[in-house]
């Protein structure tokens, strides 16, 4: 992502702490402040209904557009990773997308790519 945000002019803080009210903070991955967009990359403690009801209370708390990836996702499908992080920005109400509309144009359908996954090509 550094490279696209190096090209596009978008600006991302890395594992930043959300305070939401008293006593109430979260960290995550990576936040999108101008786009109100959050990634968040779950590994293995994120795994089972417990995880998984904690991390759908705190999206609703943080009120970010939340996207959430796997390791697998990040370490195996990064192009895909990437066109939806691209797509969340453009989707975004708000923030600045000047250069990011011709980025996106240039970015590979990441269709092609999952196909390649699928068949174990990547």
């Amino acid at each position: 992502m550094s490279a696209f945000c190096a090209k596009t002019k978008v600006r991302y803080v890395k594992q930043p702490i959300e305070y939401i009210t008293d006593g109430i903070s979260f960290r995550l991955d990576f936040l999108f402040r101008d786009y109100r967009v959050a990634v968040e990359i779950d590994g293995d403690s994120h795994r089972g209904e417990t995880a998984r009801e904690k991390d759908e209370w705190r999206t609703r708390l943080v009120g970010y557009r939340m996207l959430r990836f796997t390791n697998f996702d990040v370490a195996e499908r990064y192009l895909w990773v990437r066109a939806e992080v691209v797509q969340a920005l453009l989707d975004s109400p708000i923030g600045y997308k000047r250069y990011i509309i011709p980025y996106a144009a240039t970015m590979r359908d990441h269709s092609d790519y999952d196909r390649q996954c699928d068949l174990g090509s990547c």
